[in-house]
């Protein structure tokens, strides 16, 4: 997301927000990226540097299956 917006020519910030820079790229072009998963892969990705009590998420550790779509949907992103 932070190549996207270095190749338009936007300032980054640093965060590690997708909503926050999903934000900043529909400024310029909507992706048309699901924020809802955005949401949760932010949350998975903040937790898993600073683990909280409960696990990965909110919920606690994600199980097999969700890791899998998360990595979909991941790379649904990156494309």
């Amino acid at each position: 997301m932070k190549a996207f917006l270095v190749e338009k020519d936007i300032p980054i910030i640093r965060t590690h927000d997708l909503i926050k820079l999903n934000g900043m790229i529909n400024d310029v072009k909507d992706l048309g990226i699901d924020e809802k998963k955005l949401m949760i892969v932010t949350e998975v990705y903040t937790e898993s540097r600073y683990p909280g009590e409960l696990g990965l998420t909110s919920e606690g550790m994600l199980s097999d299956q969700q890791a899998k779509e998360f990595v979909e949907y991941v790379k649904e992103v990156k494309k």
